[in-house]
């Protein structure tokens, strides 16, 4: 089988842009026709002597400008000017812009005209005190901030069972090592937030999804789990499940909560859209603040770039995670941290919740 090989040499700019305009140039002249398969991106940076990653970023440039499709298990095609785009992971425009489906982010709000001034504040601040290293779980009245915000949003903690995050990405990662989960098997629902079985897969665990109905996670289902198998984990999106947007009842959290009690089952509530219905329901961490590890995030709610996100851990936990920070990077930047701490104390996070609630009520 013959694989296509550009010659890059043709094309100016960095190595993945040649290969990007080489694609583009193939599909124009006809080289490259709809449905046209891809070599791999092994194959195809062995052939033209770079690096896979070089290939991986050509082709992910390639997609984003709508010239490739990449198809699970299926490789990466050539999509061709005709493509319907009806049949495109598109709901509609908005202001010019497509909103893509692929990822899960926040409407885009206009955060400059917030964060400018507090970035003025803290440089006007001891701001050589936020340029050092810090604790793991950053400073006590950091850490107290964020638990007063969290009180007023009915999510109950303490200042010394939170530690910041690099989002709630890293906070899955943490929980997983910290519980000492490597290798061990997970429980989760049935269609699951592909970020954790990311990390998962990282570690290799061993994930089983469970039967789910229009709230989320059946009770039964995770009995009958806990009775056969041998697992001391379940991560749950118990509010605006991803990918269903299922929100648990009550009811429903408090039966899962007692199956957890009695097969002694650790929970990660992964509650990163927890803020965005209009009517919040009460977290799993209120209810069994002694197995269950909350974690939480400014990403979907305020700012996705500050990459500041926070967990709470049942207090038997609490060291693990400090150790387990301490290794993965040690802390969070104490800038980023007073930022988000300034975004919290000046009372600016629920208006942005509140404008998103509005944009997606309109396009509901």
């Amino acid at each position: 089988m013959t694989i296509w090989t550009p010659d890059l040499a043709a094309f100016d700019g960095p190595l993945y842009l040649k290969l990007v305009k080489a694609i583009e140039q193939g599909i124009m002249n006809g080289e490259l026709p709809p449905q046209t398969r891809l070599p791999t991106h092994r194959s195809l940076a062995d052939r033209l002597g770079v690096t896979v990653g070089t290939v991986t970023r050509a082709y992910s440039e390639a997609e984003r400008r709508g010239l490739l499709a990449a198809r699970v298990g299926h490789g990466t095609w050539v999509k061709g000017a005709n493509t319907d785009p009806a049949n495109e992971w598109v709901i509609r425009q908005e202001e010019g812009h497509r909103i893509e489906l692929w990822q899960n982010l926040p409407v885009q709000l206009d955060r400059a005209a917030i964060i400018r001034p507090m970035l003025g504040e803290v440089a006007d601040g001891d701001l050589n005190a936020l340029l050092g290293y810090d604790k793991e779980a950053g400073r006590p009245d950091q850490r107290q901030q964020f638990v007063n915000w969290l009180a007023e949003q009915g999510v109950a903690c303490s200042e010394d069972r939170l530690l910041f995050s690099h989002g709630a990405q890293h906070g899955i990662m943490l929980a997983l090592l910290a519980t000492n989960c490597v290798g061990e098997t997970i429980l989760c629902e049935g269609l699951s937030y592909p970020g954790m079985l990311g990390n998962a897969r990282q570690l290799k665990n061993q994930v089983v999804g469970l039967a789910m109905d229009e709230e989320g996670l059946l009770p039964e289902a995770l009995d009958a789990a806990c009775r056969t198998r041998r697992a001391k984990l379940l991560y749950l999106t118990p509010t605006l499940q991803n990918p269903t947007t299922a929100i648990m009842s009550l009811a429903r959290r408090e039966a899962i909560v007692a199956i957890a009690r009695r097969h002694d089952l650790l929970i990660i509530e992964d509650d990163v859209n927890g803020l965005l219905p209009q009517q919040p329901v009460i977290p799993l961490v209120n209810l069994a603040p002694e197995r269950v590890i909350y974690l939480g995030s400014l990403a979907k709610i305020a700012c996705g770039g500050l990459r500041v996100g926070f967990v709470l851990t049942p207090p038997a936990l609490r060291s693990a995670f400090a150790q387990t920070m301490r290794l993965s990077s040690w802390m969070v930047s104490p800038l980023l941290i007073e930022l988000a701490c300034k975004m919290v104390s000046q009372r600016q996070i629920m208006p942005l919740v509140e404008q998103q609630r509005e944009i997606l009520k309109r396009r509901g």
